[in-house]
């Protein structure tokens, strides 16, 4: 199944997917974007319109029933020494939590997937495009 086919307007805990689990294809990833509190404790931070999000695997651990839902997820994050270390991240959007397809898992990977070759008309391309590159020295300097 593709992340695109689920419809259920939230992402699911990990308590609910113990009884009811996505496709073996699926994975959960979230925006990594995170402040630590005072307390130790690590919060949400949202992301500008500005800023390249960078996405982390995550796991979702809690819910709210708000409208739209916040999160409660632990992310796994790369450390300063390049060890992955687990964090939990409390209040995180709806905007920051995705279902992803893993790498190759979508149709149009698989490897007898149907195919078939593309027929353009030879109208709608350009003729310098036709015939390959010129072959002879001088047509190359009258094509640039």
């Amino acid at each position: 199944m593709h992340s695109t086919e689920l419809k259920e307007g939230y992402i699911r805990t990990l308590a609910e997917q113990v009884e009811n689990p996505y496709p073996d294809n699926l994975v959960t990833t979230c925006l990594e974007s995170y402040t630590s509190n005072d307390d130790g404790s690590y919060g949400w931070i949202p992301l500008l319109q500005t800023e390249t999000p960078h996405r982390v695997y995550c796991r979702v651990l809690e819910r709210s029933d708000s409208n739209p839902p916040m999160y409660s997820v632990e992310m796994d994050i790369t450390t300063d020494e390049n060890y992955i270390e687990s964090i939990v991240v409390h209040d995180v959007s709806s905007e920051g939590v995705f279902l992803y397809d893993k790498a190759f898992s979508a149709d149009w990977t698989m490897p007898n997937t149907f195919r078939h070759e593309m027929r353009l008309p030879d109208e709608v391309m350009p003729k310098s495009w036709l015939n390959g590159p010129p072959s002879r020295p001088e047509e190359q300097v009258r094509s640039r």
